[in-house]
């Protein structure tokens, strides 16, 4: 009643208790700015601090996964064969098809599949005798109902029942 009421904010202009606000306004406002360029410098740090640990643990989860010289990819449903690793930072290789019909290509690791299982050798192919499939005892019965009902609802629109 009759009194102005002091608030927090009055504190940081330096208002007087009559109501006027003394001339440190362009004070406080250039020490706002300064503070405000202290705290985007410090977070910009503070994010290249950040970005070279990410960086880190995505390159060593990477780098387990290097392909050699020689080693054979499925790229396409095709086979390929790598002729040499281009970046190992950025994991392209240069590969070309194994029985060489085609241009090689660069690609990126993500795009390469490793063929895990071993190539066939002229010994493999030249076998004379007949494969022979073991543990095959034909085509397995399909499962058949025997309940007479087989098929048939007996209440197909799924309508209320009467409880009486």
């Amino acid at each position: 009643m009759g009194r102005q009421p002091k608030l927090p904010v009055d504190s940081l202009f330096d208002c007087k208790e009559d109501g006027n606000i003394s001339d440190n306004r362009h004070q406080y406002v250039s020490e706002h700015l300064n503070k405000m360029k202290i705290a985007y410098e410090k977070a910009g740090e503070h994010l290249r601090k950040e970005a070279v640990l990410r960086e880190k643990a995505h390159n060593t989860k990477a780098s387990e996964h290097k392909l050699g010289v020689g080693t054979r990819d499925k790229w396409n449903s095709l086979q390929f064969q790598v002729i040499k690793c281009l970046d190992s930072d950025r994991h392209v290789y240069l590969i070309e098809p194994i029985d060489k019909s085609g241009q090689p290509r660069v690609e990126n690791r993500t795009n390469l599949q490793v063929c895990k299982f071993k190539p066939q050798t002229d010994s493999d192919r030249s076998s004379d005798e007949d494969p022979i499939a073991v543990g095959y005892n034909g085509y397995r019965q399909l499962r058949r109902s025997n309940r007479s009902n087989f098929g048939e609802h007996s209440n197909v629109y799924n309508e209320p029942r009467s409880t009486v």
